[in-house]
């Protein structure tokens, strides 16, 4: 047995030499096909006390070996320097040429601002997505300054309707300023679209 579990983990390691030890184990592990499953006396982790973790299935593991295929993703940015004048809205916009529907879309914003709970953010999409525009920030943060973060389907979940659109267009990066006081800028805005 030991020489056939060598030549699978010569195997798997051949499909994806970037795994580690560990995680050849645990490949052959979850590649194994149960003997006698029946009364084979397996736990929740797939272990038997008589039959181990059952027979290695070499055709499985190197299935389960297969590097993870990257996501295809584009990044558009725009860099300027767009003043934020109290009371005012102030807006950075990009084009995209992408028509590829999106499975998912992440929003990246640098906003320089002494007092961040002034600023109502928003993200306003080509019309021709259907979807109105997302509410990014709403006033919060008190006094703190500025904004440097990536908004996603996670932090953000409204973004979710732009599953499935075509994203072809402009997209815009809205600030405006609610109060007196306390000025800044935008920076940057990127829109990373995941096809």
């Amino acid at each position: 047995a030991c020489p056939g579990v060598a030549g699978v983990a010569a195997l798997i390691l051949a499909r994806n030499p970037s795994l580690r030890w560990d995680e050849v184990k645990d490949l052959l592990k979850r590649s194994c096909d149960q003997i006698d499953p029946s009364a084979g006396k397996y736990d929740t982790n797939g272990h038997s006390t008589l039959y181990g973790y059952g027979r290695i299935n070499a055709k499985r593991a190197v299935e389960l070996a297969a590097p993870a295929i990257p996501t295809p993703t584009t990044v558009h940015t725009s860099t300027a320097i767009i003043p934020i004048r109290d009371l005012q809205t102030s807006q950075l916009s990009l084009q995209v040429a992408e028509t590829t529907p999106l499975t998912s879309i992440k929003i990246g914003v640098d906003i320089e601002h002494s007092y961040i709970g002034d600023l109502i953010i928003k993200l306003v999409p080509p019309n021709s997505t259907g979807v109105s525009s997302i509410l990014l920030h709403n006033r919060i943060g008190g006094g703190t300054d500025n904004i440097h973060t990536t908004y996603d389907v996670t932090t953000t979940p409204d973004l979710l309707a732009f599953v499935g659109k075509n994203p072809k267009g402009k997209w815009s990066l809205t600030v405006q300023d609610k109060e007196k006081l306390d000025t800044g800028r935008i920076l940057q805005f990127s829109v990373t679209l995941v096809f």
